[in-house]
């Protein structure tokens, strides 16, 4: 009974933060950031600064901040939610049930609100892990989280599923969902296997593989001393608590993060209207984003999109995920005669090598944002490294087998 509670209080809390209240607010937020920027580039435009300050101020500067801001009520909203399932007692009922299973992967119950959040967004997901009391735990379930399939990247798989695979368009994007999780439990399992004592005391009290409730923390309403699951009594939610648990996350994620993403979106805006030698950008042939594309698209020719245009475009997902889409958009556009994005699209992949493209931006290193939000949770830079190199190796050999094996397949098919 209690687990049905929950499930049901877990599908109104991501309801509610990604696709009702949290998105509302998110686009209140936009609304208000928009008049603000429209209000400085009138300001600029009275004053006449010179053309270039004011495309890198609005386009740039002012770009960053935006992104980071329309997170903020997801965030505010999602610790809200998360701070009344654990005072209720509803997370302790989800966390008692799920424990046994995933002490396999060498987790715990406590550990799947965080998983089930990185379909919405990693950046949160990684934040309520920090929440989790034991550390090996923490730094697996932050191992996880990357290779699931956020929101921002479903945009790219809609778009190379319609254009490539039609009314079959559901059956790669499925399978795109299920390679993520797949790889990264596999790949945890291994690690596991190669640190099994590391990872025995770290799950495990006094080595003996025995289940242990999770005892919660937080507000002083939680059910921190439950045994759990006969002693849970759901109640209602501490509030309070829980507007000050999302203040705090929300002002967390600014200060921690906000610098972070200004810089990268900065750089990729500098990147896009700039040649090599320092001069504007005509076209975005010209720009040092294409430079940077033409010398990145070897690596990726053995992959199967060896265009500069991918490489540029993988190169803007750094920043944020739904960048690929809108760079590969302005890329078209930019063609001559222009094209269409799905022109480009058909006229650059083949459906083996769009899907190989795929695969790598599932994989690949995370936003600037979310590896921001790994090195303050994790508490170093280390770790944040590591799950770059770490994505981004998978990512190309996963890409190559997948490329490989099917041109092969396709010769000797023929």
């Amino acid at each position: 009974m209690h687990l049905v509670v929950f499930v049901c209080a877990a599908a109104f809390s991501v309801w509610l933060t990604f696709g009702s209240l949290g998105p509302l607010l998110s686009r209140i937020m936009e609304a208000g950031a928009d008049w603000w920027i429209l209000l400085l580039d009138h300001t600029l435009q009275r004053i006449g600064a010179p053309p270039m300050l004011q495309n890198l101020v609005i386009r740039g500067i002012c770009t960053g901040i935006g992104s980071v801001l329309a997170f903020v009520p997801v965030i505010a909203v999602l610790f809200f939610c998360l701070s009344c399932l654990e005072s209720s007692g509803a997370l302790a009922a989800l966390s008692r049930a799920l424990d046994r299973p995933l002490q396999r992967l060498g987790l715990s119950g406590a550990c799947a609100m965080p998983l089930l959040l990185g379909f919405g967004c990693a950046v949160p997901a990684i934040m309520a892990a920090e929440r989790l009391p034991a550390c090996g735990q923490r730094r697996r379930t932050v191992f996880l989280i990357p290779f699931l399939s956020c929101n921002a990247k479903l945009p790219l798989y809609t778009l190379l599923a319609a254009v490539f695979f039609g009314k079959y368009r559901l059956l790669p994007i499925t399978t795109l969902y299920l390679t993520g999780i797949l790889l990264g439990v596999i790949l945890l399992r291994l690690r596991m296997r190669m640190l099994p004592m590391q990872h025995a005391h770290a799950c495990i009290p006094n080595g003996r593989n025995t289940s242990r409730p999770y005892r919660m923390q937080g507000c002083s309403c939680s059910m921190a001393n439950a045994k759990l699951p006969h002693d849970i009594r759901l109640r209602l939610p501490c509030f309070s608590a829980a507007c000050a648990q999302a203040w705090e996350n929300s002002k967390a994620y600014i200060q921690k993060i906000f610098t972070v993403v200004l810089l990268a979106s900065s750089a990729i805006w500098f990147l896009e209207h700039f040649t090599p030698v320092l001069t504007p950008a005509a076209v975005p042939q010209e720009s040092l984003l294409a430079v940077i594309g033409r010398t990145l698209a070897p690596l990726f020719a053995p992959l199967g999109f060896g265009d500069w245009r991918a490489a540029a475009a993988l190169l803007t997902g750094l920043s944020a995920k739904e960048a690929i889409v809108s760079t590969l958009a302005v890329l078209a556009e930019a063609q001559t005669p222009p094209q269409t994005v799905d022109e480009l699209l058909m006229q650059t992949f083949t459906p083996l090598s769009a899907f190989s493209f795929a695969v790598f931006s599932l994989l690949y290193m995370p936003c600037i944002a979310t590896l921001a939000a790994v090195k303050k949770t994790l508490g170093g830079l280390r770790w944040a490294l590591a799950t770059l190199l770490t994505q981004t190796g998978l990512a190309w050999l996963a890409a190559f087998l997948i490329w490989q094996t099917g041109s092969a397949l396709q010769l000797f098919w023929g």
